[in-house]
């Protein structure tokens, strides 16, 4: 579903994933950010960020996934 973009993003989205998890065999539930981003003004070129975790949106690993891809630079 998409949400207000967080800053810097130019779309983001959020869901949950429901899948087994293969190593217990037993059901899990994954909750999904995806961030769009563009690398410059200059370039046409656009990049996602996926973060999953079986944890609340409001737990704090999802602070610390935001931390991995902000300084996060493109390549040419």
């Amino acid at each position: 579903m998409k949400i207000a973009a967080v800053k810097g993003d130019l779309e983001t989205y959020i869901g949950t994933i429901y899948m087994l998890d293969y190593q217990k065999q037993k059901p899990i539930t994954l909750n999904c950010i995806v961030h769009s981003k563009s690398c410059s003004a200059l370039s046409q070129k656009t990049f996602l960020f996926f973060e999953f975790s079986p944890k609340a949106i409001t737990d704090d690993v999802w602070v610390e996934m935001e931390k991995i891809w902000v300084k996060f630079k493109c390549g040419k």
